[in-house]
């Protein structure tokens, strides 16, 4: 395992943990955007859900690469449907980027894990 994987896959997972907590925990933006989305309470409870999972499966595959590694493709996943999302109504293309940002880090800490 090399330093930057150590490093990419916690930063990630702290990401993932907050982003998944605010929906779990039902946090008002996080209500906000969920609505924009037009997903129901509990779609968006299983996202936050996956979200934590995928967090949690990033830092555990530091010990064992092969969790890391499907945490990172079904991350890969939660990310797609989140840029599609929105794309779909038509949010900022800020916040597009910001998601395309978040994917392509996992795209490498998937790499990462990939090559161990």
């Amino acid at each position: 395992m090399t330093a930057a994987l150590g490093v990419l896959a916690s930063a990630l997972a702290v990401l993932f943990l907050a982003t998944g907590g605010g929906k779990l925990l039902r946090h008002p933006a996080s209500r906000r955007i969920r609505d924009r989305f037009g997903l129901s309470p509990t779609a968006w409870t299983a996202i936050g859900i996956a979200e934590c999972a995928g967090a949690i499966g990033l830092v555990a595959g530091l010990a064992v690469p092969l969790v890391g590694l499907a945490a990172a493709i079904g991350l890969t996943g939660l990310m797609t449907g989140a840029i599609i999302s929105r794309l779909r109504v038509n949010d900022p293309a800020v916040l597009v980027l910001v998601d395309i940002a978040a994917l392509a880090l996992v795209w490498v800490v998937l790499a990462l894990y990939a090559s161990d």
